[in-house]
């Protein structure tokens, strides 16, 4: 201790060097190091400490800070894990597979060296019992956290839906139905909405073209205004959503401020009635804008399809209503999908 307060008081790394070294502990360094301006050998055995070199104490205050915050995210990632099964799993992986190398590592450097056995028991609870734990936390498949646990996550998730539903005027209950039931279910649901959001290379209008078709092959109200208040917070015309709605599509045709709506609106609809116009459609989407369009063309009208029919599924889609755009109010026909013919 004294001589480790001598080290936090020294200004100048040379004075280090007056430093008696067989005091200090040696783990520090390990094998043949450079030599000081006295040339004295310094080897990492125990019948010769490892002494300070100038810049070594540094290295080794700046290891052990890397290593402490490493530890403290390993940490958080396994308690992401713990709350959030889903989503938190590749990061635990990925923590637990560092948490395992170092503990390897100090498991070979106990075994080859001579040195490493003095800090044995330390390691033991500070590295291979958190390595063990990380493994265990990553290979079960489902944990049952406490009651009083999922109740505190339980009302999180309550909080998010509610500001969800505060945001887009958007009835939730049967998410908060889904939370109440089971905190595992409600967070692999909310993975629907990461899973739709992919929107790479494809332009605004054909996507939101795709998201509402796909809601309106489900729903005849709540979800498909949800959809049309979402293009419209994004700056999307609203008489173009109003056509797409009406399946006035032939007036967009003709518009060439919207030719990436006919488009994919007829590539929506056929992929939607399994017509085998759409690998037509799809080449042309390829041709124009990419694969990644394509593949965010689809992905928007699943998740279109997914909200409404689970929210048919828990006894809660039983009613239409009219859906505002612009402050003007129509009903939906959900027949227009399939009454239509494709432009050739």
């Amino acid at each position: 201790r004294r001589h480790v307060g001598r080290l936090r008081g020294a200004r100048c790394w040379r004075h280090l060097r007056h430093i008696d070294d067989r005091h200090l502990r040696p783990r520090v360094l390990r094998g043949p190091v450079r030599q000081p301006r006295d040339r004295r050998p310094l080897y990492g055995d125990r019948d010769h400490r490892v002494g300070f070199v100038q810049g070594e104490a540094l290295v080794f205050a700046s290891q052990v800070l890397v290593e402490g915050f490493t530890f403290i995210l390993s940490a958080l990632a396994i308690f992401w894990r713990l709350i959030d099964g889903v989503k938190g799993r590749g990061a635990a992986i990925f923590c637990a597979g560092f948490l395992f190398l170092h503990a390897s590592f100090h498991l070979y450097d106990l075994v080859t060296s001579n040195h490493h056995d003095d800090f044995f028991l330390t390691d033991i609870f500070g590295i291979y019992l958190p390595a063990i734990t990380a493994i265990a936390v990553v290979s079960i498949s489902a944990i049952e956290l406490p009651m009083w646990f999922q109740a505190i996550f339980r009302r999180a998730a309550h909080w998010q839906i509610a500001n969800f539903e505060k945001r887009w005027d958007y009835d939730g209950t049967y998410m908060h139905e889904i939370a109440d039931a089971d905190l595992e279910a409600i967070t692999r649901f909310s993975l629907l909405e990461d899973f739709g959001a992919y929107r790479q290379a494809i332009p605004k209008e054909g996507w939101y073209t795709a998201k509402l078709l796909g809601s309106l092959s489900e729903d005849c109200g709540p979800c498909v205004q949800l959809v049309v208040r979402m293009a419209e917070a994004e700056g999307m015309v609203s008489d173009e959503i109003a056509a797409i709605l009406d399946g006035r599509i032939h007036e967009l045709r003709s518009n060439n401020a919207s030719k990436e709506i006919p488009l994919f609106y007829d590539y929506a609809r056929a992929v939607l009635n399994h017509d085998l116009e759409a690998e037509n459609l799809r080449a042309k989407i390829e041709n124009r804008f990419g694969k990644r369009a394509v593949t965010a063309a689809g992905m928007a009208l699943i998740s279109g399809k997914a909200f409404p029919l689970m929210k048919y599924a828990t006894g809660h889609g039983q009613h239409c209503m009219q859906v505002t755009v612009n402050g003007v109010t129509r009903s939906v026909d959900r027949t227009m999908i399939k009454s239509q013919s494709f432009a050739q």
